[in-house]
């Protein structure tokens, strides 16, 4: 369901299809009987919670505009629970927040789109990009992702991420 839900978004740039298609994903994990583990508890398959986050995740990256995007992300914030839920999980939602608000024409969320890249820096998704980035150039780790899509709307803004990763500061 997941790579139906990505070639709608990202591909096809159908959203609504794919909204259509996590809400099928919804229903079928809330319904899905599950197994139980030797203590007689639910067992969730990995899968379908990896197929739920990555799911979730695409469709706010891929969200037509900021709001729709943040009312997904709300909808994680306040409705999932681990297992489904995890911190990993949360900074990708994160980092997509923060590319649909770089996507942006609109100033106000050229602007409000810092207190994403704020929430990140206090994660530390940043701390060490300097001399990591050298390391690891051109690599798929999770710095240089929050790093480089930053990028537009710091630029806007005038800013920077400081060499500790942990504030942002004027460009000189």
């Amino acid at each position: 369901m997941y790579i139906a839900i990505v070639q709608e978004a990202k591909h096809k740039q159908d959203f609504g299809a794919a909204e259509e298609l996590f809400q099928c994903l919804l229903e079928e994990l809330h319904l899905k009987p599950t197994m139980k583990d030797n203590k007689g508890r639910a067992k969730i398959a990995e899968k379908s919670i990896i197929a739920f986050q990555k799911s979730i995740a695409t469709l706010i990256r891929y969200s037509p505009n900021p709001q729709r995007a943040l009312n997904y992300a709300c909808y994680f914030l306040r409705e999932i629970k681990e297992p489904y839920r995890d911190e990993s999980t949360e900074n990708r939602i994160l980092i997509n927040i923060i590319y649909v608000y770089s996507r942006s024409s609109d100033e106000k969320h050229l602007v409000d789109g810092l207190d994403f890249i704020n929430e990140g820096l206090a994660r530390g998704l940043a701390q060490g990009h300097a001399s990591r980035f050298n390391a690891r150039r051109g690599s798929d780790n999770r710095e240089n992702v929050f790093v480089n899509v930053c990028k537009p709307l710091l630029t806007h803004n005038r800013l920077h991420i400081a060499d500790n990763g942990t504030s942002l500061e004027l460009l000189q």
